[in-house]
């Protein structure tokens, strides 16, 4: 990797607050991979393979309903560990392209980045923490999603079992997101000022 170049990994928990972190960091001038909706677009192009796997029912309008594929996968961690072996090369690829494109300051956005092997493109990781009760909150106002519906997200995320297995490996600092985007961004710019980011 060049020297001069920044590649800034965020991750986080569903709903912590990464997207928040995405929108201060376009002010500096970073390039925003958002891995999420590059995701969106390995559904459309992994959509025959999948369909193979998971079933016609999946479909909607002849489109993936991410709706019901999620449905399926977040409460089977053998089929989600079946789709994300179907578009995790895929994804990784198409950041890699990305990033190739240009840029010296770069933000990967991805809640899966350690288990998807992202964080070995970064030069650090941020992890964005949040509670369980924020993450709710935020989960039903903006998703509509029920208490435990968004348990069943995040039992699949391992944030921090990962970080701690790679820390050596990769500089990892964490920011708190627990009472308002003010606050938030303050610490968030000031974390990143002192390391240099911005």
């Amino acid at each position: 990797m060049n020297s001069s170049k920044k590649v800034l990994g965020i991750t986080g928990l569903y709903c912590s607050g990464k997207s928040s972190a995405d929108k201060i960091l376009l002010q500096y001038g970073y390039k925003i991979i958002d891995v999420d909706l590059l995701g969106h677009e390995a559904l459309d192009i992994c959509k025959d393979l999948i369909v193979k796997n998971f079933g016609k029912d999946i479909l909607k309008n002849k489109v993936i309903d991410r709706k019901k594929l999620g449905g399926i996968v977040f409460s089977c961690r053998d089929k989600l560990n079946e789709l994300n072996k179907i578009v995790h090369p895929v994804m990784i690829k198409m950041v890699k392209e990305r990033m190739a494109s240009g840029g010296d300051k770069i933000c990967i956005n991805a809640a899966l980045l350690f288990e998807m092997g992202l964080d070995e493109l970064c030069s650090a990781v941020c992890i964005i923490k949040s509670s369980l009760f924020n993450i709710i909150k935020k989960a039903k106002k903006r998703d509509g999603y029920s208490f435990w519906k968004v348990l069943r997200i995040i039992n699949n995320q391992k944030v921090n079992y990962y970080a701690n297995k790679k820390k050596q490996n990769v500089d990892i600092f964490y920011v708190s997101n627990n009472y308002n985007l003010h606050n938030f961004t303050d610490k968030f710019i000031k974390t990143l000022r002192e390391r240099n980011y911005i």
